[in-house]
Parts: structure tokens; C-alpha cells; sequence
């Protein structure tokens, strides 16, 4: 949505009610091109998700029936699309499941790109916008220094939350801004996949230097 609004209680209505993402005046032709391509990207992601076959949706179903007996679990991983397919996996142990992947898969993913990779927010925005973000995290992934680096997964489910914590081998960072959006960062295109996740978990608690990070949910 393009608009001259540009106060931070504003934006967070207008996403929380189904923007998709705000830009305000004036704006470069770059930043218009790289949200207008990362809204299509999710449109068609959400296209691909109403459009599963039968089997898939019959897969899931068998998938989730396993995954919501389970009590305890540890995984790990070291790649973005790992970390995708997992938080398909374990969201299944969860209450409301389907609007759990996207929270569960953004703490993953963020574990990934800024935990083990070192890829800073102010990295990412310019990736963003010069296309080259995909291209730096595959570069990143295969650096002597990364290649063995593993994001660790525990869930645990009682009868009243699940808890997913998460440890990753960088070397962390300052998370508290990153709870809400403000001015300098409402308008990026990058940055609030915490904020995001925290709409629907319970609590988010990062631990240490901020590469730990337990999120729960009551059920």
C-alpha cells in the first residue's frame, strides 16, 4: 500500500489487518520494483498452498496424525530450505497448526541467514533490493568457516504448551528491537519476521548473546 502515513501504529494496523506491506512517499523506483516482487513471491506462495493436490493434503493429514502424538523431538539442520520443510513438520505438534508454519519458519530461517551466516539486517536490505540475497546466503552456506555450522531444534508438547527452542552456532545479536516495528525500520523490506512470529506464539524468549531462542505455545 502506498500512503504519506508513515506513524509506526498506523503500519502495524494496517499489517495485522492483511496490507501486505507499507511504503511511504517519497519512495525510490528500487525499493517500489523489490517490494512489488517480494509481494508476488508470497502471492504466489499462498496460490501454491491453495492449489494442493489431493495427495499432498492427504499427506499432511497422515503427517499431522503422527506429529501430534509426539511428546519430544530434536532435529538439525543447516539450510534455508531445510529449515522449511521442518517447520512444515513440527508445526503439526502445534495448536492451529497451518498459521503456525509461517512463525515457526521465520525464527528457523532467521537462525540460518543471521545466526550461522553472520547476515546483518542492514546486509540483508541491500541484498534485498540488489537481488542478491539468495545468491549471498547459497555463497555464505558453502564458506569453510559456515559449511559445518548446524541449527539445533528441540519440541517438547504437554498437555498445556509446546515449546520449540532453537540454538544456532553464530554469534548472536541485540534482539530486543526487532519485538516491534519503528520508524527506521517499518518501511524496509526486511525485519520483521520476529515481530511476525511473536503474533502468534505466546512468548519468545532469546537467551545469552541471542543465538537461543525458546518460543512457546499454550494450548
Amino acid at each position: 500500500m502506498q500512503t504519506a502515513a508513515d506513524e509506526t501504529y498506523q503500519v502495524l494496523e494496517g499489517i495485522e489487518a492483511g496490507v501486505y506491506w507499507y511504503i511511504t512517499k517519497p519512495y525510490s523506483h528500487q525499493m517500489l520494483l523489490t517490494l512489488v516482487k517480494s509481494a508476488m513471491r508470497s502471492n504466489r506462495r499462498q496460490r501454491r498452498k491453495n492449489e494442493m493436490t489431493d495427495f499432498y493434503i492427504e499427506s499432511r493429514r497422515k503427517l499431522k496424525m503422527g506429529m501430534e502424538t509426539l511428546t519430544h523431538c530434536e532435529l538439525e539442520f543447516r539450510k534455508l530450505r531445510e529449515a522449511k520443510n521442518i517447520a512444515n513438520a513440527i508445526s503439526c505438534t502445534f495448536p492451529k497448526s497451518a498459521r503456525m508454519v509461517g512463525a515457526i519458519s521465520e525464527i528457523l530461517v532467521n537462525s540460518v541467514e543471521h545466526g550461522n551466516l553472520g547476515i546483518s539486517f542492514e546486509e540483508k536490505s541491500e541484498l534485498v533490493l540488489d537481488g542478491k540475497w539468495e545468491e549471498e546466503v547459497n555463497y555464505r552456506s558453502e564458506l569453510s568457516e559456515n559449511k559445518n555450522k548446524l541449527v539445533k531444534v528441540s519440541v517438547t508438547k504437554t498437555s498445556e504448551y509446546v515449546k520449540m527452542k532453537v540454538i544456532d552456532e553464530g554469534q548472536g545479536f541485540y534482539w530486543k528491537p526487532y519485538f516491534h516495528l519503528d520508524s527506521s525500520r517499518s518501511h524496509k523490506a526486511n525485519g520483521r519476521g520476529i515481530y511476525l512470529a511473536s503474533l502468534e506464539f505466546d512468548t519468545i524468549e532469546y537467551q545469552g548473546n541471542g543465538n537461543e531462542v525458546i518460543c512457546t505455545k499454550l494450548i
